[in-house]
């Protein structure tokens, strides 16, 4: 199954939210591809904290 929403900034929120309906419908995700923004990963902010995906991904399996 592939996924896609179109947004005009992509915010870790609107990320977040544009994966609940499909995990809810259909399950968790074998793999998730993103292309490293910073919305994805935390290798460009200042903590070394989880970022919101992570989360999501860790509570869906």
């Amino acid at each position: 199954m592939i996924s896609a929403k179109i947004v005009i900034r992509a915010t870790a929120i609107r990320v977040s939210e544009a994966l609940r309906e499909p995990i809810e419908h259909y399950g968790p995700p074998r793999e998730i591809l993103t292309d490293d923004r910073r919305v994805f990963t935390n290798h460009f902010g200042p903590g070394s904290g989880e970022v919101m995906l992570h989360g999501v991904c860790r509570r869906t399996g």
